[in-house]
């Protein structure tokens, strides 16, 4: 992620909108992230020093599958999800001026 928003703000884009769940993730152990954990670790990254220096700012967005058997049960469990974890999920700002006036 840091390394996209490096890459983009050396062309000049100031968002980014990425697709990326919190689920899904494992520790070096192989046991799995909870939510929490992971929400945590996109926090932490986003407020780095060196990712909020890029000046961009990016948004998650999380994405089911209209057309699954179950695309109504991942709506609501993606809504959830959204709705718990609102800060690293919806809006981060990283600071910095680039194309800003």
């Amino acid at each position: 992620m840091y390394q996209n928003m490096e890459a983009f703000a050396k062309e000049g884009v100031v968002y980014l909108e990425l697709q990326s769940p919190l689920a899904g993730y494992e520790k070096p152990d192989g046991t799995p992230l909870s939510l929490d954990e992971a929400a945590d670790i996109f926090r932490k990254r986003l407020a780095a020093p060196d990712a909020r220096a890029t000046g961009v700012t990016v948004r998650f967005q999380t994405t089911i599958l209209r057309f699954a058997p179950n695309a109504e049960d991942q709506l609501r469990a993606s809504f959830e999800v959204a709705d718990k974890y609102r800060d690293p999920l919806r809006r981060r700002e990283h600071g910095g001026t680039r194309g800003r006036r």
